[in-house]
């Protein structure tokens, strides 16, 4: 047997010893003559003989490590209803008192400075609007509803006339 050659002891030592309960090294009576311990982790065990002219290694791999079981099941969501019970309805009581901004909008335009900074009394602005068309209900300036125009006791109001659907205003978002 050449001196760079392994054993089939030494083969048989190398394949055991990444396998076993301390998987840390191979026994130091089974080790070539003044090579040192292979240290390794649990993935693979490596011995280098250094005697030799030209090193020889040697790599054992683990054995593959097993999957683990994962519980997977579908998800099971509440049945939603159109009524709520009775103690729902007191959940969202503290939402009562939340302020909120309410803008009627009769119209709207866009100018230039220029033409912003030459307003004063009696300048009249063209909206995009017809007279008579129905105004917006913004809450959070957020569209909600058309309103028309009303007086109540000299002072304006607006009665609201249509409820924008959940498609309008995402139309309106964009």
């Amino acid at each position: 047997m050449a001196e760079n050659e392994l054993s089939q002891e030494d083969i048989d030592v190398l394949f055991n010893s990444g396998a076993g309960e301390g998987a840390a090294a191979a026994p130091a009576a089974a080790t070539p003559t003044g090579a040192a311990p292979a240290a390794a982790p649990a993935e693979a065990a490596q011995v280098r003989q250094s005697p030799a002219p030209s090193d020889v290694s040697v790599s054992v791999a683990a054995p593959p490590r097993k999957k683990e079981q994962v519980d997977a099941r579908p998800v099971e969501f509440a049945q939603i209803t159109g009524q709520s019970a009775p103690g729902e309805a007191r959940k969202i009581d503290f939402l009562l008192d939340v302020p909120v901004t309410v803008t009627v909008e009769l119209g709207r335009t866009s100018m230039v400075i220029r033409d912003a900074l030459s307003l004063g009394g009696g300048s009249v602005v063209e909206l995009n609007k017809l007279a008579g068309e129905p105004v917006d209900v913004l809450i959070n300036n957020k569209l909600v509803a058309r309103a028309e125009v009303v007086v109540v006791n000299e002072n304006f109001g607006v009665k609201v006339i249509d409820i924008v659907s959940p498609e309008e205003r995402l139309r309106y978002l964009r």
